[in-house]
């Protein structure tokens, strides 16, 4: 329907700035170009996989005194050099002296190992009463390389203590 007044000027679509067209084509094609070759064929980019298994520790049931003990995993999908870690333990205050690890703060995973081994240690006090904590322990890794775009990858345990029976968490 076509109601007499209302017509519009139609000259078609609007046309394109000069910067596009043929040659503005040209030049985005060559930069998408650049950039796949540099991020994903360059042979000097190594990407890798870090991860930890099991992710979460549940030490419940303990009594006054005791030692609690799990091995986790961490796991790097390239072994072809050393990898530093740091380890943060972050748990409330009140019970940072009670998780330790046994590799420390600061170690090294060797070169050409996948799987490797790390004890978290709890050591509940004598004097304690029954209460349940939260927390974390997450391993960062460190890359080695200086004076290159790095990413440093990471891995987090899930901690739930508790000692005494049923207890619930904070």
């Amino acid at each position: 329907m076509f109601l007499k007044g209302s017509a519009r000027n139609f000259e078609g679509p609007p046309e394109r700035p000069a910067s596009f067209g043929r040659a503005g084509d040209l030049v985005r094609f060559f930069i998408f170009a650049v950039l796949f070759f540099c991020l994903i064929l360059s042979p000097s980019l190594v990407l890798g996989a870090f991860g930890i298994s099991p992710p979460f520790i549940h030490a419940t049931h303990l009594v006054k005194g005791a030692r609690y003990a799990q091995t986790i995993y961490l796991v790097q999908d390239q072994s072809n050099e050393d990898l530093k870690i740091q380890a943060e333990i972050d748990v409330p205050e009140s019970i940072r002296s009670w998780v330790t690890v046994d590799q420390g703060a600061n170690f090294v995973i060797p070169k050409g190992v996948r799987q490797f081994p790390v004890q978290v240690i709890i050591q509940v006090p004598k004097d304690t009463g029954p209460t349940a904590y939260q927390g974390k322990v997450v391993f960062t890794t460190s890359p080695s390389e200086a004076g290159q775009v790095t990413i440093a990858l990471g891995a987090q345990v899930s901690l739930d203590i508790v000692v005494g029976e049923d207890i619930k968490g904070n």
